[in-house]
């Protein structure tokens, strides 16, 4: 009887454990459960919160660009201290805030064959060396020898063909050598960012801020040479700085010498306007441009006059260095709503009603258009 007993109990033991066990193992189960509930609905949450940045950024961007048209960028540009970086509120979650707004018709354009021949692989090399120097003043300016390998990488990244560089007879068709190896792509770029994948530029440094601050991709009126600086909306510190990259480059021999001086002439006419501003109670904020076009015209224009007036003579290839216009424009903006945030970064090309004549703006296109 006794023995009885104790086997129930012994039983009765391992049922309860068996039991507890269970419980335990289904409350595991069930807290999981509960958690991946939360995740999906934090996940849910955060999902509609991106898919309303992302609407909402659409709308901004049309706004934006009918603020451009109907003000002007001279207008928008000149106000820059009443719009970026500014939070502007939607609604009580949501808000949005301008980055920038920028001409980048003097960006240099990376869609191109370099050749020897030509002045492009010298003006390659002093943006490089004005990176370097910005990065540390005391770094060793590198010399054309140096950068001719990533010139010819870039050649075989864009060029059509499966045949190694004849340009600069180095070969980089494949990276075989490198982990996961790979083929170049033999296609024009479709992105700044894709550069990053030439082992050649990677060892150059640059960062993505770095190359959207240099560069573009996008041929400026389908000449992928064509590089121009609008005297309109440029200060004239970045006129220098961009006249400073065409030190000893072929067809442009003044530029880097005429730099300083073309930038006290700009200082003179923005000084000159700024009186007779003040002198007709104008507002500041909406200022005449420095030169309406044409820039050129037999010697007639106040552009032609200030560069006789200060000794200066322009080659035909120089000339084209300066606008009144702006071409092409990279805008970047961004859209929060309560805890995402969302970027949008666009490239336009602007079509003026007549830009032999007026600073008019006729439409856009849309050339490039991301959101991340």
């Amino acid at each position: 009887m006794g023995t009885k007993t104790i086997k129930k109990s012994r039983a009765r033991g391992v049922a309860l454990i068996m039991a507890m066990s269970v419980i335990l193992l289904l409350s595991i189960a069930l807290m999981h459960t509960f958690e991946n509930r939360t995740v999906e609905t934090v996940h849910l949450a955060n999902t509609l919160q991106r898919f309303q940045s992302e609407t909402l950024s659409r709308s901004v961007f049309r706004a934006i660009i009918m603020s451009i048209k109907t003000k002007g960028l001279l207008f928008v540009l000149n106000n820059r201290d009443q719009w970026q970086d500014i939070p502007v509120p939607l609604n009580e979650n949501q808000y949005f805030q301008i980055k920038k707004i920028q001409p980048i018709d003097h960006f240099f354009n990376l869609n191109r064959r370099f050749r020897a021949d030509d002045p492009w692989p010298t003006v390659f090399l002093n943006i490089y060396n004005q990176y370097q120097v910005a990065g540390d003043p005391l770094a060793i300016e590198s010399n054309l020898e140096e950068v001719i390998p990533v010139l010819s990488a870039l050649n075989d990244w864009i060029d059509s063909d499966d045949e190694a560089d004849a340009e600069f007879l180095y070969n980089n068709e494949d990276y075989a050598d490198v982990y996961p190896e790979f083929e170049v792509k033999n296609r024009e770029l479709d992105s700044l960012s894709e550069v990053k994948l030439i082992p050649a530029v990677q060892e150059l440094g640059f960062s993505q801020k770095d190359l959207k601050e240099r560069f573009r991709i996008f041929a400026l009126e389908k000449d992928s040479n064509k590089i121009s600086i609008d005297l309109n909306l440029s200060s004239p510190e970045e006129v220098e700085e961009f006249l400073l990259i065409f030190k000893d480059a072929e067809k442009y021999p003044n530029m880097y010498d005429d730099a300083a001086t073309i930038r006290g002439i700009l200082e003179e006419r923005d000084s000159t306007m700024e009186d007779e501003d003040q002198e007709e109670g104008s507002e500041a904020s909406d200022p005449d441009p420095r030169y309406s076009p044409p820039l050129y015209s037999r010697g007639t224009t106040e552009w032609e006059q200030a560069l006789e007036l200060a000794g200066l003579q322009l080659t035909a290839d120089e000339q084209k260095l300066f606008s009144t216009t702006t071409n092409l424009l990279a805008i970047e903006y961004t859209v929060t709503t309560l805890r995402v945030t969302v970027t949008t970064e666009t490239i336009l090309e602007i079509e003026y009603s007549d830009s032999t004549k007026s600073l008019d703006i006729k439409s856009f296109r849309i050339l490039q258009y991301s959101v991340n």
